[in-house]
């Protein structure tokens, strides 16, 4: 088997390493309304790695995410306005929105940043501008701040394991065999990353797909099952796609990768 290259007590730490950071990955980019307050617990197993990244203070951020709703103008008037921005500055927030998929506009404490969000989720054009303004708030959370910069590890740590499944076939075989195994009747990882991704934002989204193309693509083992998977799991994939209007971004969904998951 490929797995059995590696030798055993290698393959048992990568088995580990490949599920564990999975998961964390996982619970730190899902995040449900404009709050992130729930208490993130890290895994025994990743405390002497992430422990240092937990942070009991006060301190929160304020993030703007991309959609598919607003144009640069509209962005770019909602900056100036709620933040009081110069237009070289808001064009410059808007730029990094659009390539990034959101943006950190404030670090503060609790109440300010969630007072932010507010005024942003509130907005209402001025009366004075001469251009057709959309009338929708930009997609806007606070979290903790320890919780934002988790989730930036995470990303590179995302793709420091689609740089380990290039690098040798084991790896791969192990990734694919963590995260289509399942547990009760619960998804397994692959399908849960299916599910959810429409809800990621480009940069999460990019990292999530890397991994399918070097590890759960680049395994003729997985690949048919992943598509057997894939096929039966296609109605609710859509259906979360078509869900939120907002962040639909068909170039980075899941859903527009089905020629290379369907040829050879």
């Amino acid at each position: 088997a490929v797995e059995m290259k590696l030798p055993t007590n290698v393959r048992n730490i990568a088995t580990v390493i490949f599920k564990e950071l999975l998961e964390l990955a996982m619970k730190a980019f899902i995040e449900k309304g404009e709050s992130y307050d729930e208490k993130f617990d890290i895994p025994e197993t990743l405390l002497p790695a992430f422990g240092d990244c937990i942070d009991v203070s006060d301190r929160y951020v304020t993030v703007i995410y991309n959609d598919e709703v607003h144009n640069f103008d509209e962005v770019i008037a909602q900056f100036k306005q709620l933040l009081k921005s110069s237009h070289s500055e808001a064009s410059a927030y808007a730029t990094s929105i659009d390539r990034e998929g959101r943006m950190l506009i404030r670090t503060a404490g609790k109440e300010e940043c969630q007072d932010l969000t507010r005024r942003f989720l509130g907005y209402k054009p001025g009366e004075s501008s001469r251009i057709r303004i959309n009338k929708e708030p930009l997609v806007t959370k606070s979290m903790p701040e320890f919780v934002f910069v988790l989730q930036n590890i995470m990303v590179d740590i995302v793709d420091w394991l689609s740089d380990l499944t290039r690098l040798n076939a084991a790896f791969k075989r192990i990734a694919c065999q963590v995260s289509y195994k399942t547990e009760g009747n619960s998804e397994c990882f692959i399908e849960r990353v299916m599910l959810l991704e429409p809800h990621f934002w480009k940069k999460v989204k990019c990292a999530w797909h890397n991994l399918f193309m070097s590890a759960y693509f680049g395994d003729s083992l997985y690949k048919k099952d992943i598509g057997v998977l894939f096929i039966n799991s296609y109605s609710a994939v859509f259906r979360s796609f078509l869900e939120d209007d907002k962040v639909r971004e068909f170039p980075f969904s899941i859903i527009s990768l089905t020629v290379q998951l369907f040829t050879v």
